[in-house]
């Protein structure tokens, strides 16, 4: 073949990859918003519509080439293909993931800061918390904060050497907070001391995920209980483990870390579910609709991937579970995601476990919603990065 024919051959396979690339990409468009959602855990970026002023200072251009980007048909073939190389070359970690380790852990730079604030922000933040305390008990209520680690955070002693934990960090952070709230006399159940008092039979943090596992949750409730049965005229039971059926899933977990690497790192980990032995009987309503009273969202086999999302069905902005035993106390949970595999568990000590995650809420602020249902007992779970946070589930007001 001529040079002239090799031009011409290479320019009609450029023209011809260039127009078929976004007419396949449309075609796949679903699917692989549907991957982003899945994988990425976010919103594709949205098609921005073209105004004077966007096209001027070129932010509508940036916009196209992201929303472009979330939609190409190649997108998880590419990244899973680069992320597959980069573990394959031995990269100590892959997408700000540390892949070398035991478990899964978040990468942190080397920067380091003072930490002297945190004193300060802390007392801030627990005279929020103050007087939302105080709020609850003007209306005969209980308020207590419960403080959850994160896996990586939990996770510290695992790091590499060569690579930084954040210790000195996560040191002062937990010493400026639980002194602030002492201060305050805000009844704080501090987990990550609660998790380290003593070794545990089973796992509390998985491999691959930021929640806790199953049984760290349960060791959570019960420290909840506890803490209520303890301040309260409540005798908060949730019960033990001999009194659940305790199931371990046969299915894979895919954990939120190994799901931004499309599940490439090697996990053991499995989840698990328990329920009474003495059936409770419940109604659930989500967002004020009555659904199924069901607390897991089961796979439909036993090789599909199983996420978090296992518990509750993922976030909801609004619970409710009813179980009409009216000799119990009420209780409000609120918080994040830790909170999804904890309400499959503490709706066994209540009459009603109402949960909201402000997240996604959209109703009344959280006084307003106290002052309407007027639960006996309110719970604010929230996990240690979050503790100096105002926004969502951090408002008090």
């Amino acid at each position: 073949m001529t040079p002239k024919k090799l031009q011409k051959a290479f320019l009609i396979l450029l023209l011809a990859f260039l127009f078929l690339t976004p007419v396949f990409s449309l075609l796949c468009m679903g699917k692989t918003e549907a991957e982003v959602q899945y994988y990425e855990q976010r919103n594709p970026a949205s098609l921005p519509m073209p105004a004077v002023s966007t096209l001027l200072d070129g932010s509508f251009f940036t916009d196209f080439e992201a929303a472009v980007s979330d939609r190409l048909a190649t997108r998880t073939a590419a990244i899973k293909g680069y992320f597959s190389i980069n573990m394959a070359l031995g990269r100590p970690a892959v997408d700000d993931s540390i892949v070398n380790a035991e478990v899964m852990l978040g990468k942190n730079s080397y920067n380091r800061w003072d930490n002297s604030n945190l004193y300060t922000q802390a007392e801030e933040i627990a005279a929020d918390y103050a007087s939302l305390k105080d709020y609850v008990e003007e209306r005969g209520g209980y308020f207590c904060y419960v403080g959850v680690p994160l896996q990586t955070f939990y996770y510290t002693d695992l790091y590499p050497d060569y690579m930084e934990n954040r210790e000195w960090h996560l040191t002062t952070l937990r010493d400026a907070f639980a002194t602030a709230m002492e201060g305050a006399d805000v009844p704080f159940v501090e987990m990550n001391e609660i998790f380290r008092s003593r070794e545990w039979e089973e796992k509390l943090y998985p491999e691959t995920d930021h929640h806790y596992t199953y049984f760290g949750a349960y060791v959570t409730a019960q420290a909840i209980a506890e803490r209520i049965t303890a301040d309260t005229q409540w005798q908060v039971t949730i019960p033990g483990r001999d009194e659940l059926d305790w199931q371990e899933l046969p299915n894979p977990f895919l954990g939120s870390s190994n799901r931004k690497l499309y599940g490439l790192w090697d996990s053991t980990d499995r989840t698990a579910i328990a329920k009474p032995k003495q059936e409770i009987p419940f109604r659930r309503f989500d967002n004020g609709t009555e659904v199924a009273a069901e607390l897991f969202d089961l796979p439909a086999t036993e090789t599909e991937d199983v996420t978090y999302t296992l518990y509750m069905g993922g976030d909801v902005a609004e619970t409710s579970i009813r179980t009409e035993r009216e000799e119990l106390p009420d209780i409000l949970v609120v918080g994040d995601s830790f909170t999804n595999s904890l309400e499959t568990l503490l709706y066994m000590g209540f009459d009603e476990m109402r949960s909201l995650d402000y997240r996604h809420y959209n109703g009344l602020p959280l006084r307003e919603y106290i002052a309407q249902y007027q639960p006996d007992i309110v719970i604010c779970v929230r996990d240690e990065s979050t503790y100096f946070s105002r926004e969502w589930n951090g408002r008090t007001d």
